[in-house]
């Protein structure tokens, strides 16, 4: 297995009926935790949370929690959160009584063959050859000034391939 990483980091929850649920954070820059629907991670059953408990902020690739002023507060390895407090690979963070665990993309595996591009998985590249210039039977003359709205083709093939032949327009220069 290739021990290279994927993109997103992700929170898996440590406690409650879903433990072990993996909940990749994909929201953009910020994901707020709570009990509302307003919430981008919701836990409407979970008592122990505010309607918006706690933030997590992306900036620049470094993660941090905020508590968004909870009764029950937010707590990052055990210690209460004032302001907000950096989130490292492992944290366990504590929201109520409901604990998360957060995981870097460092920690997890990408599939093989994938290669990482700042925050995006890119795909090997494809090569093709491109084939001699042909022309439609309907056009007796490569000149695009002697066939309003016609450009002239260029077919492309893969390389050492019995693929078909598809036809692509040039671009106008």
């Amino acid at each position: 297995m290739d021990n290279r990483t994927a993109v997103l980091p992700r929170l898996v929850l440590l406690t409650g009926p879903e433990k072990g649920r993996i909940i990749p954070l994909t929201t953009g820059r910020t994901a707020v935790i709570g009990r509302s629907l307003g919430a981008d991670l919701t836990f409407p059953d979970e008592p122990s949370l505010a309607e918006l408990h706690a933030r997590i902020d992306r900036d620049d690739g470094q993660y941090a929690i905020s508590d968004l002023g909870s009764a029950a507060g937010t707590r990052v390895n055990g210690e209460a959160i004032t302001g907000s407090a950096p989130l490292h690979h492992s944290a366990v963070i504590s929201c109520g009584v409901l604990d998360l665990r957060f995981e870097l993309p460092a920690a997890l595996p990408v599939a093989r063959g994938a290669t990482r591009v700042s925050s995006q998985v890119t795909l090997p590249r494809i090569r093709a050859v491109i084939a001699p210039e042909s022309r439609p039977p309907s056009l007796p003359s490569d000149n695009p000034a002697s066939h309003p709205g016609h450009a002239p083709t260029t077919t492309m093939q893969p390389r050492g391939g019995d693929a078909p032949v598809v036809p692509v327009a040039a671009a106008a220069v």
